[in-house]
């Protein structure tokens, strides 16, 4: 009797086949996490594929052994947030899946098939994702703790009162200023401010494409805070099981988890 295949060999199955989302173009750089509690825990999404190029990729898994219950719920978080979204499903659950993104209308949604051959799993691209207009930069921020967005909108400011240092020459017209800190110095946006303007200013300062781009290029290079613990992976990596974080709420409530 074939071993039944669980859902972390699916998770090793997404890490082996960058190939089906090549499709798509270019992808630049990419990093693979799993299990991620994201949308301010309304969802676990089961992968995460973070890219230079094409936003980040969501995929939610299917085993053989899984019901679609929760699928409809499971992809109005994804299709909030991600730019690609797709179905990773057993053949079993094709048609049903097929059935249900016709119902809600989720035609930016793709599909991936696989079947069990042995102990392999053998997928292919049924459905090609296209790129997905209903996320928005809110709902992919619940991607970053506080810190890390206060850190980038720091980053930001700096940056800015440098070029406007260097520009009008404010460092050579008024050193006594200047080094006082109020140009060109390192600045620290206020510990005070709460996580929701924090999130307003980064909208309004990034906007939807930049802001992305920067979400995908915290984790791309590795600028996650520390003290929290994430397992990222690389295309072609081993799975080896994986350390998930949550995200804190700015708003009362309680981590829902799927399946």
């Amino acid at each position: 009797m074939p071993k039944v295949l669980l859902e972390d060999d699916l998770k090793q199955a997404v890490l082996q086949h960058i190939s089906l989302y090549e499709y798509l173009g270019d992808l630049g750089r990419t990093k693979v996490i799993f299990e991620k509690s994201v949308n301010y825990g309304k969802l676990i999404a089961d992968a995460l594929v973070f890219t230079d190029n094409k936003g980040i990729i969501g995929v939610e898994i299917k085993t053989e052994a899984d019901t679609l219950r929760r699928l409809s719920h499971q992809l109005e978080n994804y299709v909030e947030i991600c730019q690609y979204v797709f179905v990773f499903v057993h053949s079993s659950h094709l048609a049903g899946v097929t059935r249900l993104l016709s119902k809600y209308h989720y035609y930016q949604v793709g599909i991936i098939v696989y079947d069990q051959f042995g102990t392999k799993v053998i997928p292919g691209l049924y459905r090609e994702a296209y790129f997905n207009q209903e996320a928005k930069l809110y709902h992919a921020l619940s991607l970053l703790w506080t810190k890390e967005i206060r850190s980038l909108l720091s980053i930001m400011y700096n940056q800015q009162q440098t070029v406007k240092a260097e520009q009008y020459k404010l460092k050579h017209k008024f050193p006594s200023l200047y080094r006082q800190g109020d140009i060109g110095h390192h600045t620290d946006i206020s510990k005070s401010l709460p996580r929701s303007s924090l999130i307003d200013t980064y909208c309004g300062i990034f906007g939807y494409t930049s802001g992305i781009k920067i979400i995908c290029q915290v984790y791309l290079d590795g600028a996650l805070d520390p003290l929290k613990q994430l397992q990222v992976y690389n295309f072609n990596d081993s799975f080896n099981g994986d350390i998930s974080y949550k995200v804190p709420y700015h708003k009362k409530g309680k981590y829902r988890h799927r399946k």
